[in-house]
């Protein structure tokens, strides 16, 4: 297994582990923030089944893509939290998080 590969992946599920650490005590509690433990969750697993079952070749090709597109999502994201703050709506985030769901 190369050395860079298994960084990846150590680095990937460091992450995923830090992202429910980080949702139970450290975000604000929202409607979906069970969804997003169960998301959490659900890729370490599939991480981990990925690695234990030596699908490297497509796991690295899975995770280049969703970290591409995490870009995206999380751009929208702080567009969607940005559009009211302060009691004022700001229709440019608005503009910029309808485009990002598009």
């Amino acid at each position: 297994l190369d050395p860079m590969v298994y960084m990846l992946y150590m680095l990937q599920l460091s992450f995923y582990f830090h992202s429910i650490y980080g949702t139970f005590f450290m975000d604000a509690w929202r409607k979906d923030s069970i969804m997003m433990l169960f998301h959490h969750f659900l890729t370490i697993s599939l991480i981990g089944f990925s690695y234990a079952c030596r699908y490297h070749k497509i796991g690295v090709l899975v995770l280049f893509v969703h970290d591409v597109t995490d870009i995206a999502l999380e751009f929208t994201k702080c567009n969607v939290y940005f559009k009211n703050r302060g009691g004022k709506f700001y229709k440019f985030h608005d503009v910029l998080s309808t485009i990002g769901f598009l």
